[in-house]
């Protein structure tokens, strides 16, 4: 704006000169109309060329605005951008303590709800008639509810094979087994398979090594589970 007013004063300024240049020469009066066009190319071309610089200097200020408003909107994105960032890294860890927090007390509940089952160190028969041995094995279990419980025999012991139960809070007695002694296997297996009431999954192995006059004993236990890591 302040480029268009010093335009304009310096025109007024001009002209009101050049008119009292020609008044004070006294020059005679043009008799063509080609003398007028020269006259008037020659005392607008100042006046044209002077609007021509205006016109370049305003424009190099408003390049200059635009440059410098662009870079406060760069500044302003970087610095969105930098808080952007710091904001999801306080997310992040927030959610990351969040969840080893959950997972901790899940851990916990799980360890308190967890339920326990053994087998004797030592398997002995109950009764022996020189041709059967008769056993009467138990799981024992520490009482808490176990559910979708499996007990499998490998390789398969008298009667002994698989059973299933739906939801098992006491310990397990096994039903009667008569076993000739001609079949008593040397090693045999024992897996137990269960869930806690927070749906984490259990499995035992037991291993036993025939140790003579049909009693067998415990040489390795294996566990795993089946839970968030």
């Amino acid at each position: 704006m302040k480029l268009f007013f010093l335009g304009v004063f310096l025109t007024i300024s001009y002209f009101l000169s050049l008119f009292l240049v020609i008044d004070n020469l006294s020059l005679s009066v043009m008799s063509s109309w080609n003398e007028l066009g020269d006259f008037l190319a020659g005392a607008f071309s100042p006046v044209a060329f002077l609007w021509l610089v205006l016109g370049y200097v305003q424009q190099q200020k408003e390049l200059q605005q635009n440059t410098y408003a662009l870079n406060l909107q760069a500044e302003e994105l970087r610095n969105a951008v930098e808080q952007y960032q710091q904001m999801v890294l306080i997310s992040k860890e927030q959610l990351s303590h969040e969840t080893k927090r959950s997972i901790e007390q899940f851990r916990l509940k799980a360890a308190e709800t967890k339920p326990e089952f053994h087998m004797a160190s030592r398997l002995g028969f109950h009764n022996y008639n020189n041709i059967t041995y008769t056993y009467f094995w138990s799981v024992y279990s520490n009482s808490r509810e176990a559910r979708n419980f499996k007990i499998c025999f490998y390789p398969k012991f008298g009667i002994y094979d698989s059973y299933e139960f739906r939801t098992v809070i006491a310990p397990i007695q096994l039903p009667e087994n008569l076993v000739l002694h001609t079949e008593l296997p040397e090693y045999f297996e024992v897996h137990l398979t269960f869930d806690s009431i927070l749906g984490v999954g259990y499995e035992l192995k037991f291993f036993y090594k025939k140790i003579g006059n049909g009693n067998f004993e415990l040489v390795d236990t294996t566990s795993k589970t089946n839970l968030i890591e």
